[in-house]
């Protein structure tokens, strides 16, 4: 006689990954941050070597190019708590195994 042969257990279904959207935001917010402020810092270094006396103008696209530098590391602050609340939410963190472990038993 020809048993049945059982059939293969359902996969559980993977982890959903949060939207990272937030997380990726502030990364390219802190990039085009610190390109604005190497751009800023080259032009004052290009037009100080062609002028002997710094006009204003070159005062206030140097405090912008500072402020833009400022900008990019709160950014790079709020792009790594974004990445690890992400993270968390997808499972990682200090008690990763037993919270793994308890969605396997129910």
């Amino acid at each position: 006689m020809v048993g049945s042969v059982p059939s293969p257990p359902t996969p559980e279904p993977a982890l959903k990954l949060p939207d990272l959207a937030a997380a990726k935001a502030a990364m390219y917010l802190c990039l085009a941050s610190l390109w604005l402020s190497c751009a800023g810092m080259a032009a004052v270094s290009f037009a100080r070597g062609l002028w002997l006396s710094v006009p204003p103008v070159l005062y206030a696209l140097l405090k912008v190019s500072a402020g833009a530098v400022l900008v990019a590391e709160l950014l790079v602050a709020v792009f790594f708590l974004l990445l690890l609340r992400a993270m968390r939410a997808t499972g990682y963190g200090p008690n990763a195994e037993a919270e793994i472990e308890a969605r396997k038993v129910s």
